[in-house]
């Protein structure tokens, strides 16, 4: 975990001589913080709702699937609320509805999906802090698809910090 929060530091510099507290001491930095802290958050939460699904005889399949449709609706039930006292959301609601509905159902089906074997490796997992670990694979594979669909470039460093936060996910994922 040492090893991905290393990496996570290390991926704003282009060289290892290019460090500067400007770089961090950003409002981005605040956000990622809060992003980070909310997710540890969060995660401990649903590991605590699963955990009682089990103790009340649910299947590790079965418990997280449950929160899992039990979190979009709460979700549904909170945002609209939002949606419905707030003109600019209406208009944003009403041009998402009159587009093409197959394009953000799915979007709304894979985030469901991905987010579920998430609940349900929790219901496998004693130390939920392992997965919240391993749910940063996807700083790593959001810079392969910038490099390789939008013909981003990465300095040396960089892929070197991404190869080291790659070999934190598998040290941690071996444990």
């Amino acid at each position: 975990m040492l090893l991905i929060a290393l990496a996570g530091f290390m991926l704003p510099l282009v060289r290892p001589g290019a460090f500067s507290w400007s770089l961090y001491l950003t409002p981005a930095l605040g956000f990622m913080l809060m992003a980070a802290v909310g997710t540890v958050g969060y995660s401990l939460i649903d590991k605590a709702a699963i955990d009682l699904m089990r103790a009340g005889g649910l299947s590790a399949t079965l418990a997280g699937l449950q929160y899992m449709v039990l979190q979009a609706w709460m979700a549904v039930l909170w945002m609209f609320p939002a949606v419905a006292l707030m003109p600019r959301e209406r208009a944003a609601a009403r041009l998402l509805l009159q587009g093409q509905a197959r394009i953000w159902v799915l979007a709304g089906l894979m985030v469901l999906s991905t987010y579920g074997l998430v609940l349900i490796a929790m219901a496998y997992t004693e130390d939920v802090s392992y997965l919240v670990a391993l749910r940063q694979a996807s700083i790593p594979l959001g810079a392969l698809l910038g490099v390789f669909w939008l013909k981003e470039t990465l300095s040396g460093f960089r892929w070197l910090s991404l190869a080291l936060m790659m070999t934190g996910l598998v040290l941690v994922a071996l444990n």
